[in-house]
């Protein structure tokens, strides 16, 4: 398993709440990026996740990869970043936002092979 970690935010901070919906748009659905690169062209998992943890001092967003068998996590990390890379790029519809924001009533754990 591949787990990639960054620093963020305290819980309450309003960036939070954007890291959350971060983690949905990266991780959530057939479209999502991460899903889009490691799943579907790569075939190097089954199941993407990524979430915010907000903590009182401070956060963590995460990224989790399972790769499948065989799969090095070298290369997982690669499609990771490249996915990344691509979303940096990408532009955000507003049906897109709002469904998004509908997200906000369920945990912040999310994985890709939801629809």
């Amino acid at each position: 398993m591949l787990t990639m970690v960054w620093p963020t935010v305290e819980e309450g901070h309003d960036d939070a709440y954007a890291l959350e919906y971060l983690a949905h748009m990266l991780s959530v659905g057939k479209k999502a990026p991460l899903y889009k690169v490691l799943v579907k062209e790569k075939n190097y998992t089954s199941n993407v996740s990524a979430y915010n943890y907000a903590k009182e001092l401070a956060g963590e967003f995460y990224v989790n990869i399972t790769a499948n068998q065989g799969v090095s996590l070298d290369d997982v990390e690669e499609g990771v970043f490249e996915a990344l890379g691509r979303n940096s790029r990408r532009k955000v519809s507003r049906t897109a936002m709002s469904s998004g924001s509908r997200q906000s009533s369920r945990p912040a754990f999310t994985t890709g092979s939801q629809a």
